[in-house]
């Protein structure tokens, strides 16, 4: 595949559309107005970094790795895994040519309907459904997405996480990679999928339908100029140049590397008849505050209303059972234990419930770049119960032997991992600090209210003595939920499922938004059934912020994260009795 970006000293003066950004919201728009006959220019921040290109190994994955905010900078403000750890909540998006499609997970669900009767949208765009399941339509034959298919190796992962959906509605998902090799929608050739898991590195193959695949390739044959390694940093209103009085853009645009970002070199201003700021959520508002710094008049609402989706990362330890769902990293895949794409199946525990309440449960790989952190991580985790004889196959030399097979055999064989997405509350807010970019979210985690509920966010004082209630519920032996009399299992894998679990446990999550907020349910509710994920044990290492939590007992995380999780209904996945 040729590159697609220029040299700088290819860069015009003048172009009828500047797009800033060549993630989703920018490569579409460079495509769609290339195709219109504009002159398109796309600038983006990051590197041009094709398969065979992305890193493989924990090294590799931290040379890509840029981190802002706070008073120390780490990286290069052009590597690919750009980490905003300041504020309340920590985001990461991808930096590089097609943007956080280079680092996602290749989803390509269509969002709940109901998502867009919110108020919070236009009412042209409420009101236009046909206009939506058209541009669905493109995107989807652009993209291809296609579930994983059935002629190919059967996944490990796939099978664990259907037998945890306990009959719930499980499916696979379409996903955005390529199965088999030859020419894309865009003409691009591309190759078949391996199964190495490693998607959300960047794929070394070929087969991962990302931007750099379709739709920028399409915008360059339509005539549009891509620029990489230049940081938009404002806009601004030129003088009039016709007598009508039009007063195009000036865009402020600085190259990055060659050291001229090093030494204050003022920016250079390239005019635009139009301009798509498209840089990603943070680097959009980065990109307008310091235009209104510089200005422009911008709407004081900027930065406000963020929200996202909702997610939940978590671990699941499984004695007896092969997930292989660990990436290859530098090592070939072994056809025996192929991971498959990042995310392939789905519980969806959305129908029949209010919006708010609905969820997904997604399988996922680990990627071999960071596997080897892993083993001790858990085999430290599950040492008490291992030294205890409450867990089998956990001990030190499991570790050690998924250490030194790259997670293909020992404990991370066994090892599910899970990304729960729910509907977060729109509270959080996106504030400059200088030029780094935070997000304030003090209910984060915590918020009393749906997130529909636009009446505010809870007083502190609710959120502490929701969660002090919480933690005494917590704190209350439960006994575990069992089979209802009046139901008997639907098969001995069932039964053979909830024996197992008894001896699962939970080692990791990450509460990225979760923003299913209500009032907990009672401790005596029997809505769980013998439901293999709400019997095991979450273990936290990171709260909302991602940052390590402290002052309290192993135990007491446990318990605490265990009753939040059944409380709120992120994990039922079993119908009530």
């Amino acid at each position: 595949m040729d590159r697609l970006s220029r040299s700088l000293d290819d860069l015009a003066d003048h172009y009828d559309v500047i797009v800033v950004g060549s993630g989703y919201g920018g490569s579409i728009a460079a495509c769609r107005l290339s195709r219109a006959g504009q002159k398109v220019a796309v600038f983006e921040r990051g590197r041009e970094l094709h398969p065979g290109e992305y890193p493989t190994t924990a090294e590799g994955a931290r040379r890509h790795l840029q981190v802002s905010g706070g008073d120390d900078e780490v990286g290069d403000a052009r590597d690919m895994f750009w980490l905003h750890a300041a504020g309340d909540v920590n985001v990461l998006s991808g930096c590089g040519l097609g943007g956080t499609s280079l680092i996602n997970a290749n989803v390509a669900l269509r969002a709940d309907r109901r998502v867009f009767e919110d108020d919070c949208w236009p009412q042209a765009l409420r009101d236009d459904g046909a206009g939506l399941e058209a541009a669905y339509a493109r995107a989807e034959q652009m993209l291809s997405p296609t579930p994983y298919p059935a002629s190919f190796p059967p996944l490990a992962k796939m099978q664990a996480l259907r037998q945890a959906a306990d009959g719930g509605t499980w499916y696979p998902t379409p996903i955005n990679v390529t199965f088999k090799a030859g020419p894309n929608a865009a003409g691009v050739h591309q190759e078949a999928c391996t199964g190495c898991g490693d998607c959300v590195t960047g794929c070394n193959y070929g087969a991962k339908n990302t931007l750099l695949m379709n739709y920028l390739p399409d915008a360059v044959a339509h005539g549009a100029s891509v620029f990489t390694e230049v940081d938009v940093r404002w806009l601004e209103r030129g003088d009039p140049v016709s007598e009508n009085g039009h007063r195009p853009w000036l865009v402020r645009v600085q190259p990055l590397g060659g050291g001229r970002d090093r030494f204050d070199a003022p920016p250079l201003a390239i005019s635009a008849d139009m301009v798509v700021v498209a840089a990603g959520t943070l680097g959009t508002a980065r990109v307008l505050d310091a235009s209104r710094l510089h200005g422009l008049a911008v709407s004081d609402r900027l930065g406000h209303r963020f929200t996202g989706n909702g997610d939940v990362l978590g671990f699941a330890f499984r004695p007896g059972t092969d997930v292989d769902g660990i990436g290859a990293g530098h090592r070939p895949p072994v056809p025996e234990h192929l991971a498959g794409p990042c995310i392939t199946s789905v519980i969806d525990e959305r129908e029949g419930r209010p919006l708010s309440d609905g969820v997904i449960i997604e399988d996922a790989v680990v990627p071999g770049a960071i596997a080897a952190l892993l083993p001790f991580e858990l085999a430290g985790q599950a040492a008490p119960d291992w030294l205890e004889g409450r867990l089998h196959g956990g001990g030190p030399l499991a570790g050690l032997l998924s250490a030194v097979s790259g997670g293909r055999l020992g404990m991370t064989r066994h090892l599910q991992t899970f990304l729960v997405m729910g509907n977060d509350n729109d509270h959080g807010t996106i504030v400059m600090d200088g030029d780094q970019v935070r997000v304030e979210w003090p209910s984060a985690g915590t918020s009393l209210r749906s997130p529909n509920d636009r009446r505010g966010q809870p007083h502190h004082g609710q959120t502490r003595r929701a969660t002090a209630a919480r933690r005494r519920r917590a704190r209350t032996p439960r006994p575990a939920p069992s089979v209802s009399p009046a139901r008997t299992p639907r098969s001995p894998s069932r039964a053979a499922s909830a024996r197992e679990s008894e001896r699962s446990r939970r080692v990791e999550t990450h509460n990225h938004s979760c923003g299913n907020d209500r009032p907990a349910r009672s401790p005596d509710s029997r809505t769980w059934g013998t439901s293999w994920l709400t019997r095991c044990l979450l273990v936290p290492v990171a709260d909302h912020g991602g940052r390590r939590r402290a002052g309290r007992r192993p135990d007491e995380l446990t318990l605490n994260i265990r009753a939040q999780v059944i409380d709120l209904g992120l994990l039922r996945v079993s119908r009530p009795d």
